[in-house]
Parts: structure tokens; C-alpha cells; sequence
């Protein structure tokens, strides 16, 4: 049987042996031990001090700017204020995407999302340094890897590091 101290509130699981006697808590107070019945309360109801996301439909705070669940902002003036214009990431990306200036400008660049090509564009000059025009088709190849995953970042859009 479940039962409840009035006194702090601390629910109990007890033996049903002690259903209508004296319990003593921890809190120290004795108390008749009668069935306690928890409040039917539904996560998914909304209180005044609750509403549902309009982006994913989660239960959050009345009070929230951002969804705790999807990333969203719920602040249409917060919402403009960081929305990343897709023509100047794409014109960032296609000349300047080897070392990921179009991710900083979207905002990742706390994310480490534009180190990759970062890295590829130092290899390339590591290799060209050292090695001279011998290495040429390996430069080749990872600049075309570079190219590549510049374009795809291009076709996914700023959005396509966010968690949210």
C-alpha cells in the first residue's frame, strides 16, 4: 500500500498490515496510514504556466523564448534576428568554402564545423610545400574532396549543423 505523511509530504510504500494504523515517518511524525491515491496529472496537459511548442508540440515553460526540446526559438523578433541568408552562405561556400568561412558565418563556428575543410586546405599546402608539384594528384583529390563537401553543405543549407 502507498500512503502519504501530512506532515512533509513524503509518500510511503508500506505492508498493508499497517493500513489504518499509526506510522511513524522519517521526518519523525506519527500519522494513520490510510491508501494514498496520487493526483492524475498528465505530462502532456497544459497548465497556465505551460503551452505546447508550435514547432514540435513538447509541453514547455509559458515563459520560454527557445524549446527546450527542438531549438526552436518561439520569439518571432529572436527567430529574425538569427536567421543565416541562404545566398550569402552560398556565395561564402563557393569561394571561400575551403576553409569553411560560410560555417562561421552561419554561426557554427563554435561547433568546429568549419575545421575540416580548414585542415584539408593546411594539408594541401603541407604537401605542396614539402613535396613540390610531384604531389600534385593528391592535392588533386583532396581539393576535389573539399569541393565536394563544400557543395553538399551548399545543397543542405546553413541549417544542416543544428540540433536542434
Amino acid at each position: 500500500m502507498v500512503t502519504q505523511c501530512p506532515a512533509c509530504k513524503r509518500v510511503h510504500n508500506v505492508d498493508d498490515s499497517y493500513k489504518g494504523a499509526c506510522y511513524t515517518c522519517m521526518c519523525g511524525k506519527n500519522f494513520l496510514a490510510v491508501e494514498y491515491i496520487a493526483p492524475k496529472v498528465s505530462p502532456k496537459e497544459v497548465t497556465p504556466q505551460y503551452k505546447k511548442c508550435p514547432m514540435c508540440g513538447e509541453i514547455i515553460l509559458y515563459v520560454a523564448k527557445k524549446c527546450k526540446f527542438c531549438g526552436e526559438y518561439l520569439d518571432i523578433q529572436i527567430r529574425m534576428q538569427n536567421k543565416v541568408n541562404r545566398g550569402i552562405y552560398t556565395i561564402l561556400c563557393l569561394l571561400f568554402g575551403f576553409i569553411g568561412i560560410h560555417n562561421f558565418y552561419a554561426g557554427h563556428g563554435e561547433e568546429l564545423a568549419g575545421v575540416g575543410h580548414i585542415i584539408c586546405s593546411v594539408v594541401d599546402l603541407v604537401i605542396l610545400a614539402i613535396f613540390g608539384i610531384k604531389a600534385s594528384i593528391f592535392i588533386f583529390f583532396l581539393s576535389l574532396f573539399n569541393a565536394i563537401w563544400c557543395l553538399w553543405e551548399i545543397y543542405r543549407g546553413p541549417e544542416c549543423y543544428s540540433n536542434k
